[in-house]
């Protein structure tokens, strides 16, 4: 999923992995321009409809220890810490396991 600006321009994007009932966030990221206006929300929030509408029970993402905006903003979605990977980034930051039960979870507005 691309996120464009009005002039077209694209203001972030969200990578997502189908296996049966479970979906991962591969990847996802805000042109630094454009943070603060709610595009992560936005495209996290396609990403759990997107869940809802093809039976997905459970939503996986990793984020690293040290990205507390991004943090911030999966635990008012409803993400809760599972696990670490240690160790897991080149600099040797912890990764963060988190999941979404999308079957306990109500849409949110985007913005």
């Amino acid at each position: 999923m691309v996120a464009e600006t009005d002039e077209m321009s694209v203001a972030g994007y969200l990578c997502l992995k189908q296996v049966l009932d479970e979906a991962e966030i591969l990847d996802v990221a805000v042109d630094l321009r454009a943070r603060g206006r709610g595009v992560g929300r936005a495209l996290v929030n396609w990403a759990a409809s997107f869940c809802r509408e093809h039976a997905v029970g459970v939503l996986a993402l990793e984020v690293r220890v040290g990205n507390l905006e991004a943090i911030s903003l999966y635990e008012s979605m409803g993400f809760r810490e599972v696990g670490r990977r240690r160790k897991y980034y080149e600099n040797g930051d912890d990764a963060i396991l988190m999941d979404l039960n999308i079957g306990e979870t109500e849409e949110c507005d985007a913005v």
